[in-house]
């Protein structure tokens, strides 16, 4: 119903509104992001009904230039999706930062109702954490009966007071409640080919950027310690990035198990 009201206010009362929906990798992110653009749109949950996958999958955007191209494409007062978003606070200099805020300084007037999924919502650019952004999705795993568990998120909404934090900003997250959802295929079998769908337009995505040929270095060297049987951790400080980083350029590759070394025992013929 949150989604819904959410929706009316973008087309009905001139709102432009940007949730992020943040997490460590692989705790479902992208699977609550889509059910919001569904339960907030049931027009396009009868598209998907209906088989007609495109449609949805049109709105759902994994580089900066799909983002940018989505957004062209898109009616006002309608919801899109950037899938792991690329806008770090702490490049913010960067031209593609740059260019980021100078669209999100503009696209207001396009009223549009976005989500996006972001390792950590404290890596996005003030501008957009602190002005953009109004509420956010917190996605986390619980630990019931020694199982690891998805699908659990705790809800944020972005509120202004004219008293300061401790650091200063006047800008406070407010602890709206805490749900659970479930994936998207159990939805039923059409929501289940849309998944798979997604996620084939996801995988060729990363595809493109391991083998692009003006690959960023670091990239590279962690894609290939990952191959090595190296976790985001390890890789992490190698390459002088953060965790929720290298998380976000090898989210979808497995872990490799590779054996350890053997550790002869000393020959008992010499003295050690």
């Amino acid at each position: 119903m949150n989604a819904r009201n959410i929706r009316a206010l973008v087309q009905k009362e001139d709102w432009d509104w940007l949730t992020v929906y943040d997490g460590d990798e692989r705790v479902g992110k992208s699977t609550l992001s889509i059910g919001c653009m569904l339960a907030a749109d049931p027009l396009m949950c009868r598209h998907i009904e209906c088989e007609d996958y495109d449609k949805f999958l049109a709105r759902v955007s994994f580089s900066f230039d799909d983002w940018l191209s989505v957004i062209q494409s898109t009616p006002d007062g309608e919801g899109i999706m950037y899938d792991e978003a690329s806008v770090l606070g702490r490049e913010a200099m960067k031209d593609h930062n740059l260019r980021m805020i100078r669209v999100m300084t503009t696209i207001g007037m396009r009223n549009l109702d976005q989500r996006w999924t972001f390792p950590s919502m404290w890596m996005l650019d003030p501008y957009l954490r602190e002005g953009r952004v109004k509420t956010r999705a917190y996605v986390f795993t619980k630990n019931i009966d020694g199982v690891v568990q998805r699908g659990f998120v705790t809800w944020y909404v972005r509120k202004k007071y004219p008293w300061p934090r401790a650091d200063g900003s006047t800008i406070w997250w407010l602890n709206a409640f805490t749900d659970s959802f479930t994936p998207i295929s159990d939805l039923g079998p059409t929501y289940a080919e849309l998944w798979e769908k997604y996620e084939e337009k996801a995988n060729a995505h990363k595809r493109s950027v391991y083998q692009a040929k003006t690959a960023d270095p670091k990239k590279q060297i962690a894609l290939n310690l990952r191959e090595r049987g190296m976790s985001i951790r390890e890789i992490a400080p190698i390459i002088g990035m953060s965790v929720p980083q290298v998380g976000t350029w090898l989210k979808g590759t497995a872990d490799k198990y590779v054996p350890p070394t053997s550790r002869l025992r000393p020959d008992k013929r010499f003295k050690t």
